[in-house]
């Protein structure tokens, strides 16, 4: 299945993009409709988040998980990943 649309809002200042897919029954070989949406936030202090919802109408197995592959450098001659540096705050 694919995103099937595409909102954008900024609800408390806070802007966030809507995604949304309808995976019909069978597809995949899984039972009943799922419908899911995959929400990304900015948030005040510049963290990106991913909240994923799904439903189905008939019982079925759902793992949703985000893969994303950001281009941090904003530059689009650089798509790897060697030249990224992650700071992780953590004790000693």
């Amino acid at each position: 299945a694919m995103w099937r649309t595409a909102s954008a809002d900024a609800r408390h200042g806070t802007p966030t993009l809507h995604l949304r897919l309808l995976s019909a029954e069978g597809e995949g070989g899984f039972p009943g409709t799922l419908e899911v949406e995959a929400c990304y936030t900015l948030d005040d202090d510049n963290a990106l988040r991913l909240s994923l919802t799904a439903r189905t109408d008939r019982p079925t197995i759902v793992s949703l998980t985000g893969h994303c592959y950001l281009n941090l450098t904003g530059d689009p001659r650089r798509h790897g990943i060697g030249a990224h540096e992650l700071p992780v705050p953590a004790g000693g």
